[in-house]
């Protein structure tokens, strides 16, 4: 898995390393030369990579940097394990396992004097800063390695490709997955078989709405992570079944769901994980108008976790024990709402969406459909995107479309639902 590669190609690596840091330093090839006491088409050589020229004065040349090459063969094996680990955790989505190892990676950073693994534990360390959420120190550290990512060996160039595709995600830059993903497959053709970058192509297809792309691509990943990840199967399943409910295909996303449930997957992935496997399921049972049903998932997955962080379960509970007239429960469910405004308030936070829109619901019965109506109009219609590929909350942007129909606002709805079907484009 992890090889520096042979002289030639440790000495072009090793040179572009000098050169980039020549160039950050403002330095001149002439200066650099002077440092080191030779002729400036010695450096211009070395830049090149050069095989002929003694590693040694690559060397010199790195010391002038702060840099050094030493081929610590033992301490080599020991950073090659330290990446499979962290590469397996990471594919598991183990990420407090993977903060268990900031102080080993920050030890081995200190003792390494091998700067190309050097190189490759920045790309850990990366990872790990984006992971504890600790954003701008992340991309400080990114824009010193991204550069140079082509000198770490096939594996941890990978897992910056798949990293850096989550923080494309994050930030909602799409085409940029798309273009990071094929720039890797052109530079490695054995990597098109890849699990997590067909897992990241069926992610963009899928929030572009590209229907067989995005399936063809899960699939691969799906057949392939079926046989050991769970977690990475389950959260793939989980997306083929939400394409399903996108294109009104209820009763296949709901068999999808159950298969899923039939898997046992519920005691074996995450806990947000299983509460948006279950809530999903209540949703499409809802969409079947399946209410009893439908309760019984939501009320599931609020069994699992009631936090208020999973606030579009109220929400939805609230409407079907309006529907079924179980007014005990919906007063329960009510209290748990106010309850969760009222802690928000006393912390000066702003409450999540799905709980403040269940707030409003409830003075929605109140004949105040006005407030209820223009909070979705003002949280939610600038960003309807993000709502797009979630089927839960995009039910209060069909909510709010209906209103705007029965309003005869016409103009308004015209407009909402073209914001909508550029999702689609």
């Amino acid at each position: 898995m992890h090889e520096l590669g042979n002289e030639k190609d440790i000495k072009v690596k090793l040179g572009q390393i000098i050169k980039l840091n020549r160039i950050k330093c403002t330095m001149t090839q002439s200066q650099l030369a002077a440092l080191i006491n030779c002729d400036q088409s010695v450096i211009s050589r070395i830049e090149k990579g050069n095989e002929y020229i003694d590693q040694s004065i690559y060397s010199f040349a790195l010391k002038q940097f702060n840099m050094s090459f030493e081929e610590q063969p033992e301490f080599k094996e020991s950073i090659k394990s330290l990446i499979t680990r962290f590469l397996t955790l990471y594919e598991e989505e183990s990420f407090n396992e993977l903060i268990n190892l900031e102080k080993k990676i920050a030890n081995s950073i200190s003792n390494c004097k091998n700067i190309l693994l050097n190189y490759e534990l920045y790309v850990l360390e990366c990872v790990l800063y984006y992971i504890k959420g600790e954003h701008e120190e992340c991309k400080v550290l990114l824009n010193e390695i991204e550069p140079l990512i082509q000198v770490c060996n096939p594996t941890v160039q990978r897992l910056y490709t798949v990293f850096k595709c989550k923080m494309l995600y994050d930030n909602r830059n799409l085409d940029s997955i798309l273009t990071t993903v094929i720039s890797f497959f052109e530079e490695n053709e054995g990597a098109r078989d890849d699990l997590l970058l067909n897992y990241w192509l069926g992610v963009y297809y899928f929030l572009t709405n590209k229907r067989m792309l995005c399936l063809r691509h899960l699939y691969v990943a799906y057949r392939s992570y079926q046989e050991g990840n769970i977690v990475k199967a389950i959260k793939i399943r989980l997306m083929i079944a939400l394409m399903l409910i996108r294109e009104n295909k209820v009763t296949q996303a709901i068999a999808t769901f159950l298969e899923m449930i039939k898997m046992n997957a519920t005691h074996r992935i995450p806990m947000k994980m299983r509460h948006t496997l279950l809530s999903n399921l209540g949703y499409c049972y809802y969409l079947n108008k399946s209410y009893k049903k439908a309760i019984y998932y939501f009320e599931l997955a609020l069994e699992i976790n009631d936090s208020y962080d999973y606030y579009f379960s109220y929400y939805f509970l609230l409407k079907l024990y309006k529907q079924v007239n179980d007014n005990q429960k919906f007063k329960s469910i009510a209290n748990k709402v106010r309850r969760g405004i009222r802690i928000s308030e006393s912390k000066g936070e702003s409450s999540s969406i799905g709980l403040h829109a269940s707030f409003l619901y409830l003075k929605k019965d109140k004949d105040c459909d006005f407030d209820y109506y223009q909070y979705i109009e003002r949280h939610i219609v600038d960003h309807v995107y993000y709502y797009f590929d979630k089927p839960i909350r995009f039910e209060l942007l069909k909510e709010l479309l209906e209103h705007y129909w029965n309003q005869k606002q016409y103009k308004k709805y015209r407009n909402l639902q073209g914001e909508i079907i550029k999702c689609y484009a």
